[in-house]
């Protein structure tokens, strides 16, 4: 059987015999910042943004929409008030046609 630095020599793409760093350590640290893993990293805080500001965005609307719901409510009854006039008495021989 062979030697176990022979086998971690041809089997790794770094040689280690003249390093004073693990080879599990000098591993783990070109796996946690290899592309890949920055990939993933970048993806997943960009998908924490995004639900941050979708949940914002449903806020902001919402806020809207009660903003807009009272302007519109006291639109409506500025409107109602306005459109309710006194109209003459039948005695006044004045005919207003309904339609």
């Amino acid at each position: 059987m062979p030697h176990r630095d022979s086998l971690s020599r041809e089997f790794l793409p770094y040689d280690f015999s003249s390093s004073s760093v693990e080879p599990s350590e000098s591993l783990a640290y070109r796996y946690n910042n290899s592309d890949y893993e920055k990939l993933k990293r970048e993806h997943s805080r960009l998908r924490d943004e995004h639900a941050y500001l979708q949940g914002r965005m449903c806020e902001v609307y919402r806020e809207l929409i009660m903003y807009f719901s009272e302007r519109f409510s006291e639109f409506f009854g500025k409107l109602h008030d306005f459109l309710l006039v006194d109209f003459p008495s039948e005695n006044s021989g004045l005919k207003v046609a309904y339609t």
